[in-house]
């Protein structure tokens, strides 16, 4: 074993150890398993692509690729012209993974087209026409920059490997520069400068660094965007200054860094880059038969490593089962010295290692067929079929137990079999379903404490239960949730809102009043918040009481004439329906916003 494979099973290890530390075991758990085959996937290929037996996959591997980003294309246009989409996804979730695929493809079908074998029964110019085709396709289809930018040094590394250091270099500078300098002038305005409904990449990474510095040993993979509203800026230029949410920090650098601290990033750093030093440095024992694909999977490799500095595209299936697939390549190509000496390792560790993969496919079934249960149950819910719903979701939690939304979604059942129950539709066990209600949204915040939804629901479910019992110990776990929310959003004035709502309540209209005022500083053009303000003041200090009433109207006044979102709406005017209601409780907490998103 190589002190390359070596370093691949740590960043395999550590991702999945690091799940169970970390803010939410269930993605980070995801994210882990999608590593460890990614792993698989690069040890297949590395394996095919060097035994001498199987050079045929050096054949059929192009044409694989060029099928496959055809048929992408093919469902592309189909998007575009029969379901009137202007920037098609493919079989892809995202537009922009759909443009990196077909610019990869068209990459490693110009590297076959540089070195085209006599026994490839394709011509150069035939490759080349489909590689043009390829490029044309995935930078017409989705216009992303990103990936533009990205070719420029991918395509700068091809004709280098092609044509040699001396003319590769000055066809770069010619040609490529020129082209790196407008593409990089024009992405710059998207990345940097801010944007009212699509906040800059500086801002996403500024954030990434400041949770990085709280927390250097990780906060776990896909624990972000639960750390993004304390890390995060203002926006003055928006109506509502902390309105966006961002899930990932469209970096996957600083995405490791976050998820897994300075150590993940180390051993991501030793799987990508030292393969890409190898082809470097051993170029020329590349036998002259292997180059194309060494060049093209390199190539590829550097669209997607570029491209990964300004998106997350490694979260994709098809992305990093792609360039696992590539790496692999890579890797058979080279020289078998070339990634450093082989390392014995003992009998006992090769078959633990072999246990504790048969354990990760046994949970990767698992996991797989509990989300497909767990589709069934919200399904279910949708037709209205509660009972069968309720079913699919208990079977669902025992194959999936980790999963924080499929106890939140038994809640959001137990929740409205309450409403049908509360009189004058019903009674008897209305409060019952309730206590139900409880115990299983306090089941899903425990599975993932840093869900915001999942404490703001417990505080208006112990408030509901406030109406049943009229204890005031019922209020007072009620705040303690709304402080629970602002502790990982503290910028949150729907939660300053309602926790204003139960101070007056228990009769604390001072501390009502302070969590307003806390409200009206973090969003100056809350009205609402100062219309509260003039009511609670309005027997204890008049003067004050006018000026709040003063200030609501200059707040709707600047409101005028201006196009609004509907987060941006609720600093207004009552909302028809809160999050919370009979209407959105049976729906999972990540399918609903309450302060907008920008992925």
């Amino acid at each position: 074993m190589s002190t390359y494979v070596m370093a691949v099973l740590a960043f395999v290890v550590l991702s999945i150890g690091h799940a169970f530390s970390s803010v939410y075991v269930w993605v980070s758990l995801q994210h882990a398993l999608n590593i460890g085959m990614a792993g698989i996937f690069l040890s297949w290929a590395a394996m095919r692509f060097r035994a001498p037996s199987e050079r045929s996959i050096e054949t059929w591997f192009p044409v694989w690729f060029a099928v496959v980003a055809a048929i992408e294309v093919s469902l592309a246009l189909y998007q575009r012209l029969a379901g009137g989409s202007t920037r098609p996804e493919g079989t892809f979730s995202n537009p922009v993974f759909l443009s990196e695929f077909l610019a990869v493809a068209a990459v490693f079908l110009t590297a076959r087209a540089f070195w085209t074998r006599e026994e490839d029964g394709l011509s150069r110019y035939t490759w080349g026409a489909v590689a043009l085709l390829f490029l044309a396709a995935g930078l017409s289809l989705t216009g992303s920059r990103g990936v533009a930018l990205a070719l420029v040094p991918a395509l700068g590394v091809l004709v280098v490997l092609r044509f040699g250091i001396s003319r590769g270099w000055k066809m770069f500078l010619f040609l490529g520069l020129p082209v790196l300098i407008v593409f990089g002038w024009h992405s710059a305005a998207r990345f940097f400068e801010a944007d009212i409904y699509n906040y800059g990449r500086w801002g996403f990474w500024r954030a990434a660094w400041r949770i990085f510095s709280a927390h250097p040993f990780g906060v776990g993979l896909g624990g972000y965007k639960y750390f993004w509203f304390q890390a995060q800026e203002p926006f003055p230029q928006a109506f509502r200054h902390y309105a966006k949410s961002a899930h990932t920090p469209h970096n996957e650098y600083l995405e490791v860094l976050v998820g897994l601290g300075f150590l993940g990033l180390l051993f991501f750093l030793l799987v990508i880059v030292p393969p890409l030093v190898a082809a470097v440095k051993g170029w020329k024992d590349v036998p002259e038969s292997r180059r194309g694909l060494a060049a093209g999977a390199f190539a590829a490799l550097v669209l997607t490593g570029v491209h990964a500095f300004v998106n997350f595209n490694f979260h994709e299936a098809g992305i990093f089962s792609t360039d696992a697939l590539l790496l692999g390549g890579l890797l058979g190509a080279l020289p078998a010295q070339s990634l450093g000496r082989s390392v014995a390792l003992p009998p006992w560790l090769v078959r633990g290692g072999a246990f504790v993969c048969a354990l990760l496919s046994i949970s990767s079934v698992s996991l797989l067929a509990g989300t497909l249960v767990f589709e069934r149950g919200t399904a279910a819910i949708r037709g209205g079929d509660i009972d069968s719903a309720e079913g699919y979701l208990k079977a669902a939690s025992t194959l999936d137990p980790f999963r924080s939304t499929i106890p939140d979604s038994l809640s959001g059942l137990s929740y409205r079999r309450y409403m049908k129950t509360v009189p004058p539709y019903g009674g008897g066990d209305a409060l019952e379903h309730l206590e139900e209600s409880i115990r299983r949204q306090e089941k899903a915040r425990d599975l993932c404490p840093m869900e915001q939804g999942y404490s703001y629901r417990l505080a208006q479910l112990f408030r509901e239960r406030f109406r049943w019992t009229n204890k005031p110990g019922d209020l007072v776990v009620s705040l303690g949730h709304w402080d629970d929310v602002l502790r990982i959003n503290p910028y949150r004035v729907e939660a300053l809102w309602e926790k204003a709502s139960t101070l007056q309540a228990t009769g604390r209209t001072g501390d009502a009043a302070e969590a307003l005022l806390r409200a009206v500083s973090v969003e100056p053009n809350f009205c609402r918040g100062y219309v509260k303000l003039a009511e609670l003041t309005k027997w204890t200090d008049e003067q004050r009481s006018r000026a709040w009433e003063a200030r609501a109207a200059q707040c709707r006044e600047s409101a005028r004439g201006r196009t609004l979102e509907e987060n941006e709406r609720w600093l207004l005017e009552e909302p028809r329906s809160m999050e919370g209601t009979e209407k959105s409780r049976h729906m999972p907490a990540e399918s609903a916003s309450s302060s907008g998103s920008s992925q």
